[in-house]
């Protein structure tokens, strides 16, 4: 390259530069360590908090500790980069009303809890490796993967996209559905767990007991939720040795009852039970690959509870 040319680039970079930096709309945190010449940077809630009403984009592009409650506004846009996440202390929680934008990997790292409010409309589906998950069939996503689900049951809705690879799980993934909002009224939006296609994106349950349940009228935490539409679509559900259940339908213990669910374009192999329907409103059941089981699909039980109204196909 030319010594003019190599001036002229130098030039349009400084000028970008300092356009950015005027405008005062992106926030640029270092990636690096700190030199006792830096400034100190303000903690991530302090940075939140001075932006006030304004609508600005926060660059994390380094771990950031939260040690207390954080809520991020509406106005504030995450964006995560490389090696950047929020290391959460335990007991502590970070609420996001706001976008984010971030590549697959951890984003949310610690004992304490991500997630995101009812009011973020911004958010629609969230990613197992934001929190963790390598999908390499060795680690355990457990954990990750029922995290992107309890975001998205707080949030009032959305949608957990399992992408490509095999994610082991060891103990059973709850989709416990959306919150009642009052007295009478449920919910509208749905849950969905969507896998790419039903040969890529694997769940690898080792355990012998039940990988997932699609579970309604539960009390978490003191709250009350419920199923509205919940949609398990395009995923292979993996067993071994043909024990435990691959998919489940019903209420929990002690009553309650089963909302609707649209199952369809799913692999359901090496179970005792491929798909188990408890309780059942309406739900749908269409092309579904369930094989290699003791038992391909049971409703009801042998104490007389029945599906309570389901369609299959294929």
């Amino acid at each position: 390259m030319r010594k003019r040319d190599v001036v002229s680039v130098r030039i349009s970079l400084i000028a970008a530069i300092l356009l950015v930096l005027m405008s005062g709309s992106v926030w640029f945190e270092a990636g690096g360590g700190n030199t006792e010449s830096e400034t100190p940077r303000l903690s991530l809630a302090a940075e939140v908090e001075s932006i006030g009403a304004d609508s600005r984009t926060v660059v994390v592009a380094a771990p950031r500790t939260v040690s207390a409650d954080l809520t991020i506004a509406a106005n504030v846009h995450l964006q995560f980069l490389a090696s950047g996440c929020l290391e959460i202390a335990e007991g502590a929680a970070v609420t996001i009303n706001g976008p984010i934008d971030a590549p697959l990997h951890s984003i949310f790292a610690g004992s304490g809890t991500a997630t995101f409010s009812p009011e973020n409309t911004a958010v629609s589906c969230v990613y197992p490796q934001w929190w963790g998950a390598r999908g390499d069939d060795k680690h355990d996503d457990t954990f990750a993967i029922q995290a992107a689900l309890d975001a998205v049951r707080d949030m009032g809705g959305g949608e957990v996209v399992i992408t490509k690879g095999t994610f082991k799980t060891t103990e059973t993934l709850h989709v416990w559905g959306v919150e009642k909002r009052d007295a009478g009224s449920l919910a509208t939006r749905s849950i969905q767990v969507r896998g790419v296609s039903r040969r890529s994106s694997v769940i690898h349950y080792t355990g012998d007991g039940l990988c997932m349940w699609l579970c309604t009228d539960s009390d978490v935490g003191g709250r009350d939720y419920y199923h509205s539409s919940a949609v398990v679509r395009s995923l292979h559900l993996k067993g071994s040795d043909r024990s435990g259940i691959g998919l489940q339908l019903a209420a929990p213990a002690g009553g309650g009852w089963g909302g609707s669910a649209i199952i369809e374009n799913n692999c359901i192999e090496f179970f005792n039970i491929g798909l188990y329907v408890g309780h059942s409103y309406g739900s749908r059941f269409s092309h579904n690959k369930v094989r290699f089981n003791n038992t391909g699909l049971q409703i009801g039980d042998a104490g007389g509870t029945g599906g309570g109204g389901a369609t299959v196909n294929g």
